[in-house]
């Protein structure tokens, strides 16, 4: 009992860890490279999917061999590397960045000719920023509903992992070892929707590449079942087809989202841009982890309830009506650069 509380504290701090880095990495690529937010924050999300796919894979082949402390150690160990890498190298870049672009703001080639008239024009009319303060994003209707966004994405998506494994080895008679690979179809799809999703941005306005991905969840939740409303058959293909889904849908909304949250709050011009980066990454990790925390615990008790598929068509309905809600209040009736 006290290693299954131990196991519990370690996975509640590193799970906490990995959420704060991963901040800190989109605050640095929002704020530094803001002329290219989607392209960075592509790259971070993909990075976090390849994570997703060799952490559970290098761990089970350490785990044959070395069993569960040593596998504990190494990890440790990279972790602790990791650590001195980033006390070296990082705070040296970053400084070296900050002075460079203090010198050079006006005349950095980053900066675009738009850029640079917006910052004389607040110079000459001698314009005062107020400080942003986290309540504000809620207050503002489009960043509310991006936030909303950002967490509802994560429950349509995630909820399957509290339920897929017990359906499977009941239903389909896959064994309790394999259910694993079920979802690294998902990690791949992850590691391929960042970059995706950071190239469609150059061509369509992020908003509906958003609403592409809650369709997606939509669909993915109407495989997962197969749905019983619409009369689909047990079929373990569509199953799989739809936990594979699982992570294109949701890195293809996770990267616009959080591009759109900062411009959202840029357009109002009236918060310090390195503020809007901050608070807006902060806020967007919250509700993220605010998913995480909501859709198995959602998703365990309507199965317990009324079943797997049930629960598969539940979230389907509530994505489908979350489609029209962020259709009408995002895009509907807006003129959308």
């Amino acid at each position: 009992m006290a290693f299954f509380v131990l196991s519990l504290i370690f996975r509640v701090l590193s799970r906490g860890c990995q959420r704060s880095y991963l901040d800190l990495c989109l605050l640095v690529r929002t704020f530094e490279m803001n002329h290219d937010k989607d392209t960075y924050i592509g790259y971070v999300e993909m990075a976090v999917g390849v994570g997703a796919i060799l952490g559970p894979a290098i761990a089970s082949f350490l785990y044959d061999f070395v069993g569960y402390v040593g596998t504990f150690v190494f990890f440790s160990g990279v972790v602790f590397v990791g650590i001195i890498l980033s006390k070296i190298r990082i705070p040296n870049t970053l400084n070296e960045r900050t002075a460079d672009k203090t010198i050079t703001q006006l005349d950095n080639d980053q900066t675009t000719e738009t850029e640079k008239q917006s910052l004389k024009q607040i110079e000459s009319e001698g314009k005062v920023y107020s400080e942003l303060k986290y309540i504000d994003s809620f207050k503002d209707s489009e960043s509310f509903i991006l936030l909303l966004t950002a967490c509802f994405s994560v429950v349509f998506t995630l909820y399957i992992e509290a339920i897929l494994a017990i359906q499977l080895y009941k239903i389909y008679g896959v064994q309790q070892n394999l259910v694993g690979l079920f979802f690294l179809s998902a990690s791949f799809l992850y590691v391929i929707g960042a970059p995706l999703a950071s190239w469609l941005a150059k061509y369509i306005h992020k908003r509906y590449i958003i609403l592409i991905a809650l369709i997606i969840m939509v669909f993915q939740s109407f495989l997962e079942g197969p749905s019983q409303i619409l009369g689909m058959p047990q079929s373990l293909l569509m199953v799989s087809i739809g936990v594979s889904l699982l992570g294109f849908g949701l890195s293809l909304a996770q990267v616009p989202l959080l591009s759109e949250l900062i411009e959202v709050l840029e357009k109002k011009n009236r918060y310090y841009s390195n503020q809007i980066s901050d608070r807006s990454s902060s806020l967007f990790n919250s509700m993220f982890n605010l998913g995480n925390l909501i859709a198995p615990i959602v998703a365990s008790v309507i199965n317990d309830m009324y079943g797997y598929v049930f629960t598969c068509d539940f979230m389907m309905i509530i994505a489908t009506i979350y489609c029209m809600l962020f259709y009408f209040t995002l895009i509907f009736g807006r003129k959308l650069d």
